[in-house]
């Protein structure tokens, strides 16, 4: 065969591809997440999401803390959704990469980072690579690709869901500010990039109630139902009590969401 002698593993700057690739990834996460750790830590001292218990208190203090997990946790998913993009592609089509070897090394390699930080580790599913540990919990949002070794990050799914991304009353919210913002007038990604990018910042705002503006709240009971049609109508639910913070939080996310996601797109363009 032609190609029956080809290496497993190239090197990338002195580094097998796998090892060069997950240095870059987890890099964007830090830096993202290093860039809005200010903004992290005051909101959790001086803001609260939710509504029952006073700033500062103890039901206050786990309930934002959680929510900015959920964020964090985020910003590594959308992250893995732009490798899925810029990256893994590239290194499907080189016929000097062995793929399949590529993306479980490039598993272990993330994992290995992701576990040498304290900010993060609490975060990953352990054990994954076990016989007997079962994931299946896990696999809905992930890729069918990604599901033999299963992690919090690789659950992007939603970020493909064209109807989810098209439909939800958060989304309509912020994609103006998007199309609007130096992430599509400079850069002009595709659609899917686009979409995802809308995605991304209504997680995250939704996730701190920091919306420009409340949803509809009947619209938003409608787009529930599709995914739960039993659901109850709460009129609450979707109130957005920390849009205050909406320009600051999304100016942060612009700059590093530009930022990081561009100079992966580059890196791919000018390595593989």
């Amino acid at each position: 065969m032609m190609f029956s002698n080809k290496p497993k593993e190239i090197e990338i700057m002195g580094l097998p591809a796998s090892e060069f690739f997950a240095d870059i990834y987890t890099m964007s996460v830090e830096n993202h997440f290093n860039g809005m750790i200010d903004f992290f830590n005051d909101f959790m001292s001086n803001a609260s999401t939710i509504e029952s218990e006073p700033i500062g208190s103890v039901g206050s203090i786990a309930f934002t803390k959680m929510a900015v997990e959920k964020c964090v946790q985020e910003i590594f998913k959308y992250y893995y959704f732009i490798f899925n993009e810029y990256i893994f592609p590239k290194i499907q089509n080189y016929y000097e990469i062995d793929y399949t070897l590529f993306k479980t090394n490039f598993s272990i390699g993330v994992y290995e980072r992701i576990d040498g930080s304290n900010n993060f580790r609490e975060f990953l599913y352990e054990n994954w690579d076990l016989e007997d540990a079962d994931f299946s919990v896990y696999e809905d949002d992930m890729l069918d690709d990604d599901k033999s070794i299963p992690q919090f990050y690789k659950e992007i799914l939603p970020y493909y869901n064209s109807e989810k991304i098209g439909s939800l009353a958060e989304l309509k919210i912020v994609r103006p500010y998007i199309q609007s913002s130096d992430l599509i007038t400079i850069k002009q990604p595709n659609s899917i990039i686009e979409n995802g990018m809308i995605y991304f910042f209504s997680t995250v705002l939704l996730q701190l109630h920091s919306l420009p503006n409340e949803p509809d709240p009947h619209e938003y009971w409608e787009d529930m139902k599709k995914y739960s049609p039993n659901i109850p109508y709460k009129e609450y639910f979707p109130k957005q009590f920390n849009s205050h913070y909406f320009d600051q939080l999304f100016n942060l996310m612009v700059d590093q969401t530009y930022t990081q996601t561009f100079s992966i797109q580059a890196t791919g363009e000018t390595t593989l």
